[in-house]
C-alpha cells in the first residue's frame, strides 16, 4: 500500500467537516487514494484530516512516521507533527481487512500563523514516504480552481483553459505548477499549438517548486509540438 507514485488534481468536490467545506486543492501528492478530507484550526493546533483507500486485496498495510511535517513553501518554515489519532507509528501497521477499505486519521501540528497560505504535507522517513505538496488553505481561491476543473468536464475545453490561465495571474504567489500544466495541457488539446508553446515558455520562466516533474510531462506528452 505505502508505495511511491504521484497523482495530479483534477477535481475534487466533497464536502467536509470543519473549516473547510470542501477537499482542498493540491499540485501533487505520493499516494493516489490518499485524500486530505479538511484542515482545521482546533485550540492553538492544526489538525490535518487525511483518508487513504486501500486498493489491494491482500497484504495491504498503511503507517505513519513520528517525522512528519506541514511546511510552509513560501517562507521554508516547517511545522512538526504533535500527535496523530487513529494511525498507527512506524514500525507499527494498521493491516487493511478488504479492499475498498478507507482508513480515517487526524495529525496535529502547531497553530499556522495567521495569513499562511498554502502548506505541503511531508512525511519524511527512508522508504515509500507520503506527501501532499502545494496544499491551498483559501476557501476562495479553491473554489475557483474547482470551477475551472469543473468547466473541462463539462468540456468547456476554451472557458476552462482560461479559468486556469485566471488563477496563474491572480495567484502569482502560488509556487507549483498545475495550473501551468492544466492551461498547456488544455490548449494542446484545444490544437492551439501557438497558445500551448507560449504558456510552456511562461512556465519556463516562473520557476516553479516542481517544475522539474511538470516539464518532464510535458516533454512525454508531447504538448510543446
Amino acid at each position: 500500500m505505502k508505495k511511491t507514485a504521484f497523482l495530479l488534481l483534477y477535481l475534487f468536490v466533497a464536502l467536509t467537516c470543519g473549516a473547510q467545506s470542501r477537499r482542498p486543492n493540491f499540485s501533487s501528492k505520493s499516494h493516489p487514494t490518499m485524500f486530505i478530507e479538511g484542515i482545521q484550526k482546533v485550540l492553538k493546533m492544526t489538525v490535518v484530516n487525511v483518508s487513504i483507500k486501500n486498493e489491494l486485496s491482500e497484504g495491504a498495510w498503511f503507517c505513519a512516521d513520528k517525522n512528519i511535517v506541514l511546511n510552509d513553501p513560501l517562507t521554508g518554515k516547517s511545522y512538526p507533527l504533535t500527535r496523530a489519532e487513529n494511525i498507527p507509528v512506524c514500525p507499527q501497521q494498521h493491516h487493511f481487512t478488504r479492499k475498498g477499505e478507507i482508513l480515517k486519521f487526524k495529525l496535529y501540528f502547531p497553530e499556522l500563523p495567521a495569513g499562511t497560505k498554502y502548506v505541503d504535507l511531508i512525511e519524511k522517513c527512508e522508504q515509500a514516504c507520503f506527501y501532499v505538496k502545494g496544499i491551498i488553505l483559501s476557501e476562495g481561491f479553491n473554489a475557483q480552481v474547482e470551477m475551472a476543473y469543473l468547466l473541462y468536464s463539462k468540456g468547456k475545453g476554451q472557458e476552462s483553459a482560461e479559468a486556469f490561465s485566471e488563477l496563474i495571474q491572480s495567484h502569482q504567489d502560488y509556487p507549483y505548477g498545475i495550473f501551468y500544466f492544466q492551461t498547456i495541457k488544455i490548449w494542446h488539446e484545444l490544437k492551439n499549438k501557438e497558445k500551448a508553446k507560449s504558456w510552456i515558455k511562461q512556465f519556463k520562466n516562473k520557476g516553479c517548486l516542481d517544475q522539474a516533474m511538470f516539464m518532464e510531462m510535458i516533454r512525454e506528452n508531447r504538448y510543446g509540438d
